[in-house]
């Protein structure tokens, strides 16, 4: 099960605790004249089929893949300027959608990859020089080298904590209109079915009424 399937049915499963201590306090009634009907409800497939979680989940999958491939990119060209480097991620990003580059981009990418081949290629070979044999240009040229490494990993680490807490904050938001969306199905079609309490199917697998069609229909239309 993946991270984000989790998170929905530990939400989902939040949902159903509330309404069945909401419906159980309503059914002291209900027990007088003839007892409570008990409905379930599937959260995982709540979670696989109702849109808003499964468009919400492939879109936030596509900006973690790009995030993914900018990063990659950055990593391996890392004497690259940041600008270069951001470019470079631009074109691998667009080399990978259905429409792929143009002419023009494929020869860009190719510039990019050559001077960060050629820079890499440099600071190996002054690397391998030693000390003594270095000019104060050398010097001055692998400094520079060494610290375009260190900003890009500081970048590269800067860029994901961003991103990550940007995630954090748009999944919450979901959570919240996820959350009001499915408790408002739930007790609409809870009530049509005249179910008195609703158990996850992990719980209670055998229910007199089993709401989840209709849930994820009433989610979806």
């Amino acid at each position: 099960m993946t991270l984000s399937s989790r998170r929905w049915n530990s939400l989902l499963l939040g949902i159903i605790a509330l309404c069945i201590i909401a419906t159980l306090t309503s059914a002291h009634g209900q027990q007088k004249t003839g007892g409570i009907k008990i409905g379930v409800i599937d959260i995982n497939q709540i979670s696989s089929e109702y849109k808003v979680i499964t468009d919400f989940n492939a879109a936030l999958n596509v900006k973690k893949q790009e995030l993914k491939t900018r990063l990659d990119v950055w990593k391996a060209n890392p004497l690259l300027s940041p600008q270069d480097q951001q470019s470079l991620a631009d074109l691998t990003v667009a080399s990978q959608s259905p429409q792929g580059l143009t002419a023009q981009q494929k020869t860009q990418m190719a510039a990019l990859t050559t001077a960060s081949q050629t820079a890499t290629q440099n600071l190996q070979r002054l690397q391998s020089t030693a000390s003594g044999a270095l000019t104060d240009q050398d010097k001055t040229q692998l400094s520079t080298y060494v610290q375009a490494q260190s900003d890009t990993d500081t970048r590269i680490q800067t860029e994901y904590n961003q991103d990550t807490e940007k995630w954090k904050t748009e999944i919450d938001q979901m959570q919240v209109q996820v959350r009001q969306k499915v408790n408002t199905a739930l007790s609409q079609v809870a009530k049509q079915q005249g179910c008195s309490v609703v158990f996850s199917t992990d719980v209670a697998p055998y229910g007199e009424v089993d709401l989840t069609e209709s849930v994820v229909k009433a989610l979806n239309k």
